[in-house]
């Protein structure tokens, strides 16, 4: 499950959220995963109902 400011948390004047997204995106190449890893398992995680799950 992705966080806002995992895996840098209290070094947000080090790391933004933007830099670390990007990593991600950057090196999470399938969709599926993409979607899996920052959607769908907070979704499940959390009791998340909806069509774009």
């Amino acid at each position: 499950m992705w966080g806002s400011d995992w895996p840098h948390t209290q070094h947000e004047s080090e790391h933004r959220f933007s830099d670390s997204l990007n990593w991600a995106l950057q090196h999470i190449q399938r969709p599926q995963d993409r979607q899996n890893i920052l959607y769908r398992t907070a979704a499940a995680f959390y009791n998340i109902k909806g069509d774009d799950i």
